[in-house]
């Protein structure tokens, strides 16, 4: 794999590498730091910056294009890089896998599988155990791990909105949620890891040494705020509407019907044809009329229009054509801004 002679002076040449395009950028990822590469752009020449991994925490601000990545390194400082909203979660996957490995998260011959970002959660799926990570940050001191070698059971609950992953470790059940659209990776990803690691087919042939004190657990009441794990806030909102929507149907349902028939003053009746309500009858106007009113029109300088409906047809994709134009003009312009301020960015901050 070539790569730019930059580049080559900051890597390590026997260190395993991920490489990240960032379109014209580059990111060059390795077990103890983040090369960024930047081309040479219309005002700075190409350069390459390092990002330390001994990170103390790692957060994600995302916009609706470019979103930036900081990792907080204690007394060495907070590093940051951009990189196009598009691509954050490529670029976070290798990142983070890095920091956990820099920090002693990881073993050295662990794999990091893949990383989720919930709204008020992040999950790291690694080919030894589960990482949750509480609140906005990726990464922070709140973290939880479950070492596979301790699970005997997964579960998964299957809501409206969200998936609830239920998980026995030590003999305890753990919680948390995922949003639906997310679960089934999620699920498979787990799943694979966990079976991997006990040497099994399916989560159904897990060690279930641990059951009796698993059902001894479960006869006592859980304390929803004893666990290690904060519940995940799903789309508040969206769960709120559906409780709601399934208490009106019940109130509906339980409601006796309104007897129309038992207020003779206000039948349906009276309402739709009654002398209060009816709309006065509008009678069309006479040809003589329409004429009258075609001569006050031409008297007053308006001339009938003789356009046939191919021609009308012929000048609105006239007009569309040049709307897509200038649409296009306007986007390349705003590319072109973008990548300014960028690079003004950029040469500021040195």
């Amino acid at each position: 794999m070539s790569v730019p002679a930059l580049v080559e002076d900051a890597i390590d040449p026997d260190g395993s590498l991920s490489r990240i395009d960032l379109g014209g950028d580059e990111l060059f990822v390795q077990r103890s730091k983040t090369v960024v590469y930047r081309a040479e752009g219309l005002l700075s020449d190409e350069s390459v910056e390092e990002i330390p991994h001994g990170a103390e925490r790692v957060t994600v601000d995302e916009g609706k294009k470019n979103a930036r990545i900081e990792l907080d390194c204690g007394l060495d400082g907070v590093h940051s890089l951009s990189v196009p909203s598009s691509r954050v979660d490529d670029a976070l996957d290798a990142i983070l896998a890095g920091v956990l490995a820099t920090t002693d998260v990881t073993d050295p011959d662990e794999r990091a599988i893949e990383t989720f970002r919930f709204s008020e959660l992040t999950v790291v799926v690694t080919s030894r155990r589960l990482l949750t990570h509480v609140g906005a940050a990726v990464w922070d001191e709140e973290a939880v791990a479950f070492e596979y070698d301790r699970v005997t059971d997964l579960t998964f609950e299957e809501g409206s909105v969200a998936t609830e992953v239920v998980l026995t470790h030590d003999g305890r059940r753990e919680r948390f949620k995922a949003p639906n659209e997310t679960a089934r990776v999620l699920r498979a990803r787990l799943e694979g890891a966990l079976c991997a690691a006990h040497g099994v087919d399916s989560i159904a042939d897990l060690d279930r040494d641990a059951d009796e004190e698993v059902e001894g657990a479960d006869s006592e009441p859980v304390d929803p705020f004893d666990s290690p794990i904060e519940p995940l806030s799903v789309d508040a909102p969206r769960l709120d509407g559906v409780e709601g929507a399934d208490r009106d149907q019940e109130s509906s349902a339980s409601r006796p019907a309104v007897d129309e028939g038992a207020h003779p003053a206000a039948t349906r009746e009276d309402r739709v044809e009654g002398p209060e309500t009816a709309a006065p009858e509008r009678s069309k106007p006479s040809e003589g009329e329409r004429r009258e009113d075609v001569g006050e029109l031409a008297s007053a300088g308006f001339e009938p229009a003789n356009v046939t409906n191919e021609e009308l047809a012929a000048r609105l994709e006239t007009l569309r054509e040049t709307a897509d134009r200038q649409a296009a003009a306007i986007e390349r312009q705003e590319a072109l801004l973008e990548r300014l301020i960028d690079e003004l960015s950029r040469t500021r901050a040195r």
